[in-house]
């Protein structure tokens, strides 16, 4: 987000995605599109060097997206997810977005969409 900010960027996605411009984001460009990447901050941190002092996002979304929630990828074990899902569990709103998963948005409707089964 601080990059997105520093370059404009952020403006630009938000007006691009309002007039209807599909928006594709994994992970962290998942957790841009609420109103605060406060989630970003409980699964990672804050970044060295990387000024984060505005935890705001694009504010596109309601929903509160904690990605990885399967826990399948490193650094984020099952274990993790579960201590960060605990601390957040408050959160209205909060989605558990698994790896082999995506969040189909189309107006205000929100769904979640699995991946394919693979051979």
């Amino acid at each position: 987000m601080a990059v997105l900010r520093s370059t404009g960027a952020d403006e630009v996605l938000i007006e691009r995605v309002r007039a209807g411009l599909p928006y594709v984001g994994a992970t962290a460009g998942a957790v841009i599109m609420r109103k605060s990447i406060d989630t970003a901050i409980a699964l990672d941190g804050h970044t060295d060097g990387t000024s984060l002092d505005n935890l705001s996002g694009l504010g596109l979304l309601d929903a509160v997206i904690l990605p990885h929630a399967d826990g399948q990828l490193s650094p984020y074990s099952p274990e993790a997810i579960a201590e960060v899902a605990r601390r957040l569990g408050g959160m209205l709103g909060l989605t558990m977005l698994p790896d082999d998963t995506a969040l189909l948005v189309a107006n205000r409707d929100v769904r979640m969409v699995a991946s394919p089964a693979t051979a």
